[in-house]
């Protein structure tokens, strides 16, 4: 089993579509994202805030993946 429950993969794919991510870039918010739950940081917020607005255009995708992937990184 993985550390993933259903709702974490679905705001994954939620997340993903809205920011427009690649294929690298999905495997990397997965790879974060299960590194923050091990260490026990509630991904499901910070995932749920990035799913509230779709990027409009990508240099502003970008800049909201890098700020997800920094605010799990941290822990916050």
């Amino acid at each position: 089993a993985g550390v993933f429950t259903d709702d974490d993969n679905r705001l994954m794919e939620i997340v993903s579509e809205n920011l427009g991510l690649t294929f690298a870039m999905r495997q990397k918010l997965r790879q974060v994202c299960g590194q923050a739950k091990i260490r026990g940081v509630n991904t499901t917020a910070a995932l749920s805030e990035s799913t509230k607005a779709p990027a409009l255009r990508k240099i502003e995708s970008k800049a909201a993946f890098a700020g997800l992937i920094s605010r799990l990184s941290e822990g916050e």
